[in-house]
């Protein structure tokens, strides 16, 4: 419904058709907000923050995909307090298997309502693999899984 708040469109975790790629964004944010630390006034500064702001405009419009896609062009410096992370990045070999199994998955469920959905994910997640964003592929793939196990 146009002009209702985003938050209202979407019953379950991954969100209605329409927001294709919104569960990515939302994973590659979250993964971004523990690293963000306001800084002074800087060209890196200045340039993140109109990348953040290309982010902001497509998630408003609704296009998950770009928003995530503009999220994964930052570049973060990692200082000491975000190294106490658990969390190690994936590695190549964990990436490349997540795509092999996502496009395994896809093969089987041609004919499923989350089908059409996942592609589109796989498809940017491909892309951000080539990029040399693995965070950001694994947070699309992660939600084209869902999407089509979800219609199992």
């Amino acid at each position: 419904m146009p002009g209702a708040p985003v938050a209202d469109e979407y019953d379950s975790g991954l969100g209605a058709p329409g927001s294709i790629g919104k569960h990515a964004f939302e994973s590659e944010l979250l993964r971004l907000a523990r690293h963000i630390t306001v800084g002074g006034d800087s060209v890196v500064v200045r340039e993140a923050g109109r990348t953040l702001a290309r982010a902001r405009r497509s998630l408003d419009a609704g296009d998950y995909l770009r928003a995530v896609e503009a999220l994964g062009q930052l570049d973060l410096t990692v200082r000491e307090a975000s190294a106490r992370e658990n969390r190690l990045p994936p590695n190549a070999g964990e990436v490349e298997q997540a795509l092999a199994d996502v496009r395994r998955l896809l093969a089987e469920a041609e004919l499923r309502p989350g089908h059409e959905a996942g592609v589109l994910l796989w498809q940017a997640a491909r892309q951000a693999v080539i990029d040399g964003r693995w965070e950001t592929a694994v947070a699309l793939l992660d939600e084209a899984r869902g999407r089509v196990d979800r219609d199992r």
